[in-house]
């Protein structure tokens, strides 16, 4: 407790000095959940009727808040980048404006669309067109990544049964690089191994979209793909990313 509640404080100094802000991957229809709107704007069911995009929205204004108070500012802000897709954006953008930003200001949400390519079939077809809880800038999780002072982190959920439908997190070889191995690649023994000494699933940390990135290794990222990046024009130092499956 006496880790967390450092790290708490950290992760809210970072967000109250501006160095962080959040990145979400919401591109994709919510086809799964029976809608062709973007899967932000789908009501999950809760009493209050709220979309998934309030929920995050909300909890980015907490956690501004939080901030300010732990750091006695004025106002701290917490940019937020969405990144949506030629069937999205249009939907996300009128989405956000009929609610008025759900509290936040409009000039801290930047939506920007994702390219697209072609889907390609087993035999080299091309594919014609005619689908949790996640905490967004958790101050810990935050505090967490700047004390070990790594460029990438993830969260991760333990599987609920073996077959469930999620990647997991793997270590390929013996003191290899982890690597995340979806569902539909991971052998039905292996999905079903139990480690002996834990009694848990061999592969039971499944990946959950929510990782942690500082702007340095997202830049050397972009620049192995071009030679100019967006990111290195900005002032922040870590981004948060979160992608809904």
């Amino acid at each position: 407790m006496d880790h967390k509640e450092r790290w708490w404080k950290m992760g809210l100094k970072a967000v109250s000095e501006g160095k962080l802000a959040v990145l979400l991957l919401s591109g994709g229809q919510g086809t799964r959940l029976g809608s062709s709107d973007p899967k932000g704007c789908f009501n999950v069911g809760l009493p209050s009727g709220k979309s998934l995009f309030q929920l995050q929205a909300e909890r980015i204004l907490c956690v501004q808040r939080l901030a300010a108070q732990a750091m006695n500012e004025g106002s701290v802000t917490i940019h937020w980048y969405i990144m949506t897709s030629p069937f999205t954006d249009d939907a996300t953008g009128k989405f956000f404006e009929s609610h008025k930003y759900f509290g936040l200001e409009a000039d801290q949400v930047t939506f920007f669309q994702q390219g697209t390519t072609p889907c390609i079939s087993k035999d080299g077809r091309y594919v014609m067109e005619t689908p949790f809880k996640v905490r967004v800038a958790d101050p810990t999780f935050l505090g967490y990544f700047i004390d070990k002072g790594v460029a990438a982190a993830a969260k991760v959920v333990r599987k609920a049964y073996p077959q469930e439908k999620v990647g997991v997190f793997v270590r390929r070889g013996k003191g290899g690089p982890l690597t995340v191995v979806e569902y539909t690649e991971l052998d039905q023994s292996l999905a079903s191994a139990v480690n002996q000494q834990t009694g848990r699933l061999r592969f039971c940390w499944s990946n959950v979209c929510l990782h942690m990135f500082t702007l340095d290794f997202l830049n050397q990222m972009a620049l192995r793909k071009t030679a100019s990046t967006i990111w290195r024009r900005k002032k922040f130092h870590l981004f948060m990313v979160i992608q809904w499956v």
